[in-house]
């Protein structure tokens, strides 16, 4: 059954359209071309090393300081056809899901990644971090969407980001953030988690982002936002309250300038 397992999940890995695109060097999401007959042949070979390679890929992902190694390996690879199928074949074997044709970038960090699921045809780009938190955190990542370079995702009480969205370079996203709280002698407490455990808290409430939604660059969601379908995030805002589909936000803390 598990060999059946790992079949399914390099057969889900890439289309042979994306690998033809990734043997022209295209890494646009343009799915409008055709396979010529001497690339059909070639894709098959490619498919039949993935497989070998994904299997050991597979094997080594399971144990634990192996599995770290080859994270570093993977994560530092070059932004090539290899590079990308590294980080693919790892995450695929690593998270709670990953749907096909995905391009991770380099220096992408995701910590709990088997309560983290991403779809179809996104792009993580280089240098973003993702939490999945523990305890019920968790991130889901929906279909065709685009996560820009620097941006930190923290799941700590569960993120959902909705079909054909972006979240631009630079922005945090929350579900969990330390707070304050003031006790009976109205005494403010510390925020660092590095505090002993009594003297701060965190307050988690989860966090949607609707589809065809535009966060961006440099923007601060924190907890307990809903964002509506086609709602788009002006640079450098901080939303600390629900958006309304098809309205535009903008300013710290963000006021809603536009809606329906």
């Amino acid at each position: 059954m598990s060999g059946f397992l790992v079949c399914l999940k390099i057969k889900m890995l890439y289309s042979d359209i994306f690998i033809v695109k990734a043997l022209r060097g295209d890494f646009t999401f343009n799915r409008d071309i055709k396979i010529k007959k001497g690339e059909k042949l070639i894709v098959l070979s490619i498919k039949v090393v993935m497989f070998f390679v994904f299997v050991v890929i597979w094997i080594l992902a399971k144990i634990p300081i192996v599995s770290s190694v080859v994270e570093t390996i993977a994560r530092v690879y070059s932004r090539n056809s290899i590079g990308y199928f590294l980080r693919g074949a790892y995450y695929k074997a690593k998270l709670k899901k990953m749907g096909k044709d995905v391009i991770i970038d380099q220096d992408v960090s995701i910590s709990f990644p088997e309560v983290v699921e991403i779809g179809d045809n996104c792009h993580l780009d280089r240098n973003l971090k993702i939490e999945g938190g523990g305890n019920g955190g968790f991130v889901k990542i929906g279909n065709y969407v685009h996560i820009g370079s620097n941006v930190v995702i923290m799941g700590r009480s569960g993120v959902v980001i909705g079909d054909y969205s972006a979240i631009t370079s630079g922005s945090l996203i929350y579900s969990g953030t330390a707070l304050f709280k003031i006790d009976n002698s109205d005494r403010l407490v510390s925020l660092s988690h590095m505090a002993p455990f009594k003297a701060y808290y965190i307050g988690k409430k989860p966090v949607k982002i609707g589809k065809y939604v535009f966060i961006g660059p440099n923007s601060t969601i924190l907890p307990e936002v809903n964002i509506g379908d086609n709602a788009v995030i002006k640079v450098g805002s901080v939303v600390s309250v629900d958006v309304p589909k098809k309205a535009i936000v903008q300013g710290v803390v963000s006021k809603i300038i536009k809606s329906e």
